[in-house]
């Protein structure tokens, strides 16, 4: 049972970390949205530069949103083999990054 447990909390920890990068590309993502809409406004040249810097940090945001999946899965499998009747705490955190998957999916 304490492995199950030290699992489960492995993963979460990992999930932490993904959600922190998750949270700060695309608030990059966002800035460069920005500056390169602003760019085309003001019709200037970078935003070719721009819009590879754009690609790869899309690229960066799906895969970190395909292992917080993955990472999902994992936290499933682990409460589904290992049922805690003391409580639901694990449930409300696979809840949680559902959530937080679905937000940043969108």
């Amino acid at each position: 049972m304490m492995a199950a447990k030290d699992n489960f909390a492995s993963i979460h920890r990992r999930a932490k970390l993904l959600e922190a990068r998750l949270e700060s590309r695309v608030q990059s993502y966002s800035s460069l949205a920005q500056r390169i809409n602003a760019d085309l406004i003001c019709d200037e040249e970078n935003s070719l530069i721009d819009s590879n810097e754009e690609q790869s940090l899309a690229n960066e945001i799906e895969r970190d949103l395909s292992e917080l999946q993955d990472l999902l899965g994992n936290m499933r499998t682990v409460v589904q083999e290992n049922p805690n009747p003391s409580g639901g705490h694990e449930e409300v955190l696979i809840k949680r990054y559902q959530e937080i998957h679905f937000d940043y999916s969108t």
